[in-house]
């Protein structure tokens, strides 16, 4: 194991909000597991009665299989960009910004336009395969244009690569890595709007920007930054709140546990809670004759790394995994709750939990090659990173962690303060409370001791600060958030305005109107994770093995989704033909 800060199970649940399918590690590290006889090692007597034997449920341990993405049917265009939207003695430096580009049911100006803001979460024919509703219903029933412009810094966008293609050429260390930020990236978007406008005489078409989580913030900043450009937007599950000082730090997690125990009472919240601390306390012998491991667990931490699947798998399951609410084979929550129903102990659920997908597989442990791998607060590791460097600046190829932005944002301006307490949620304790020194330590070991933590930087550019001041300026833009979504207790979720509207769907995950994220997925080299650390390392989603649960509308959307995506039409509906008014209205004055 080696380099840099590694983060704790609360950081990796910060991770999937952008980065990592959590799923992906659980899935892989549940590879391989088959019947094994029992090894020897006598358990604790505080799970002693727990079966080893007990029956386990048909399902595969990371839930129902998803349905199809959205199929491809856009044409993929490039545009340049400046490297450096700000400094205006770099003439000669662009690169090239990928998009994807959908005009089947647009009628042409005056009709709107909808322009994707795509993040993190990875390249742009990824949002496009999750977010079936806003081409095939949003869109047509706006007669629209459909944009999915990808982020710099994702995909193949990179703002030292002059051609596009892969990455090469982009290396994240200070000189590179200062171009990814926000700012720069809504220039980009900027550009992007105002080249398809001028080039298809759209300048009285209504742009309406949209996206979830990342992309959601991001679709409201422009909105804010930029009003004569974007004329509104849908922001789905966006924590503009989630700052330091702007948000409860334990609300994250509290809004997990309630989504299971939602939907399976205090008994699911008890088994998940008990498991934890159950299978935390056994030696690595009675982890072999438990979890009937690929190897013999051999350290003291491999039980603390068991227990921690779990812990990891609860908050995708609430956020990426949980709708519709009632349907068993298309929420993991449900599923979940199901799975540990009647769990004669905690590590019985654990054991459910983590069943094996099929004869001749076991539960893989290897990945951690030392305990000091797995930290449970936000102390660092001793070996490698740090530096006027950083780690990534010198790991390029080693470190995948390293090869795309969501590490850099995430250190910069991204700074989400998550915690737990074991109070309102079912999680460990969070050993040290959150801190910005502690988040500058950590990343400065990754990017190099040059690199500046700023928390406020958005809400103060952008008015979260002052949600009265933000709720008197800011105009037509509908927030939306699932009740299950951990992501919820950092955005807005009341209506702050008459054009500033609150959309609830009630059992929702993370913006299941738009389209939920990937769940994580299945390695093509048999689901084992090899000496896999606990960072950016851990492998994406792609559309090969794994997508969303509800990438378009189908029969099986609760009422409350259907009722929410209504709503949110409805406003767009309203605001198109508002935008309409008042452009004829004010080209009529400008005539006089």
């Amino acid at each position: 194991m080696t380099g840099g800060k590694v983060p704790t199970h609360k950081d990796l649940s910060l991770y999937t909000h952008h980065m990592l399918p959590l799923l992906s590690l659980f899935a892989a590290a549940t590879a391989l597991r088959a019947p094994a006889p029992r090894r020897p090692g006598a358990l604790p007597s505080s799970v002693a009665s727990a079966s080893l034997t007990d029956p386990v449920p048909c399902c595969p341990p990371f839930g129902p299989t998803p349905p199809p993405p959205f199929p491809a049917k856009y044409e993929t265009k490039w545009l340049t960009q400046p490297r450096d939207h700000f400094n205006f003695f770099q003439a000669n430096q662009t690169f090239q910004q990928r998009y994807l580009y959908f005009a089947d049911y647009w009628l042409g100006p005056p009709h709107p336009i909808v322009f994707v803001t795509c993040v993190e979460a990875g390249p742009a024919p990824y949002y496009w395969g999750e977010y079936g509703w806003v081409v095939d219903t949003l869109a047509k029933n706006l007669s629209a244009l459909v944009v999915f412009a990808e982020h710099r810094g994702f995909g193949l966008t990179y703002p030292s690569v002059a051609d596009g293609g892969d990455q090469s050429g982009w290396i994240p260390d200070a000189e590179h890595a200062g171009v990814l930020t926000e700012a720069q990236v809504l220039e980009d978007f900027t550009h992007l709007a105002t080249h398809l406008r001028t080039n298809l005489s759209a300048w009285d078409s209504p742009l309406i920007a949209v996206g979830g989580s990342l992309a959601g913030e991001m679709a409201t900043w422009w909105r804010v930054r930029y009003p004569f450009l974007v004329d509104m937007a849908l922001s789905a599950s966006a924590p503009i709140l989630g700052f330091p000082g702007l948000t409860d730090q334990y609300g994250w997690y509290k809004v997990v546990t309630n989504a299971f125990r939602a939907v399976g009472g205090d008994a699911c919240v008890d088994a998940i809670r008990g498991g934890f601390w159950q299978t935390a306390a056994l030696t690595p012998a009675q982890v072999s004759a438990a979890f009937n491991t690929c190897t013999p667990a051999s350290l003291p931490c491999h039980a603390r790394q068991v227990a921690d699947l779990v812990m990891y798998w609860t908050p995708t399951a609430a956020e990426l995994g949980s709708y519709p609410a009632t349907d068993p084979k298309r929420s993991l929550t449900v599923w979940g709750c199901g799975v540990v129903k009647g769990a004669p102990s905690g590590l019985a659920a654990y054991q459910r939990l983590l069943a094996p997908l099929a004869p001749g597989q076991c539960l893989n442990v290897s990945w951690a090659e030392r305990c000091d791998a797995i930290n449970d607060d936000d102390t660092l590791t001793t070996e490698g990173g740090g530096g006027a460097g950083g780690w990534c600046a010198t790991h390029w190829d080693t470190d995948p962690g390293c090869q795309d932005g969501w590490g850099i944002e995430s250190c910069t301006t991204e700074i989400h303060p998550i915690e737990a307490n074991n109070v309102t949620d079912f999680f460990p304790p969070s050993a040290h409370p959150f801190n910005e020194t502690d988040r500058l330590l950590g990343c400065q070991q990754n990017y190099g001791t040059n690199l500046r933590v700023d928390g406020l930087a958005m809400p103060r550019s952008f008015g979260q600060l002052d949600l009265a001041r933000f709720a008197a300026t800011a105009s037509r833009i509908i927030f939306s958030s699932g009740s299950f979504d951990p992501w919820s207790a950092q955005s807005i979720n009341r209506t702050l305005a008459p054009t500033l509207p609150f959309v609830l769907i009630e059992g929702g995950a993370h913006h299941s109107d738009i389209g939920n994220k990937c769940v994580g997925g299945r390695s093509a080299a048999g689901w084992r994770l090899k000496k896999a650390r606990l960072t950016r390392k851990t492998p994406r989603c792609t559309h090969a093995h794994s997508h969303s649960y509800n990438p378009i509308p189908t029969g099986d959307d609760t009422p409350a989704l259907v009722r929410a995506r209504l709503e949110e039409l409805a406003y767009l509906n309203e605001w198109v033909r508002a935008f309409h008014e008042e452009r004829k209205a004010a080209k009529a004055y400008l005539s006089k």
